[in-house]
């Protein structure tokens, strides 16, 4: 009887190694497994921050071509540097402050500058001028898109150098 139970007890720690190894073979197979996947997820990851980088940076193009756009403008009805200068701080700060976009304080100033010699005006009171414009479209409760369609007609009527 001891045989047989030597055996038996023989065989079962046989067969108990063989188990063992055989979880110690899967154990491996799913450590591999979670390890690709590990590798795909950083992979994705990774594509995902690439490409929310290469919208990031065509927006940054945008803005910087719009800047450019904005500065060549703004030259133009600018007589030198310095009132470049103050043109640019002054516009700025009256958007700031009205909520008005550059692109529409540019536009005024640059059509307002068109008659600058007619009405004998400085930079300052350009700035002024078109400071008060977008104040009294703010006070007068225009939505942004009115204030914006009112502003572009103030500059034609401006260009055009005839008020009606």
């Amino acid at each position: 009887m001891t045989t047989f139970n030597s055996t038996v007890k023989i065989a079962a720690i046989v067969s108990g190694t063989s188990a063992v190894s055989s979880l110690r073979n899967e154990m491996n197979k799913v450590s591999t497994t979670t390890q690709s996947l590990a590798r795909s997820f950083n992979t994705l990851k990774n594509l995902a921050l690439g490409s929310q980088f290469l919208e990031a940076a065509k927006g940054l193009g945008k803005m910087a071509d719009e800047a450019t756009s904005f500065r060549g403008r703004l030259e133009l009805a600018t007589r030198d540097t310095n009132e470049f200068k103050i043109a640019y701080e002054g516009l700025t700060k009256a958007s700031i402050e009205t909520g008005a976009s550059l692109t529409d304080s540019i536009s005024v100033f640059q059509r307002i500058s068109l008659v600058r010699d007619e009405i004998k005006a400085t930079t300052e009171e350009m700035v002024q001028f078109t400071k008060t414009v977008q104040e009294a479209g703010v006070v007068s409760g225009t939505s942004q898109e009115g204030q914006k369609a009112a502003l572009l007609q103030l500059g034609q009527a401006l260009s055009g150098q005839i008020i009606r």
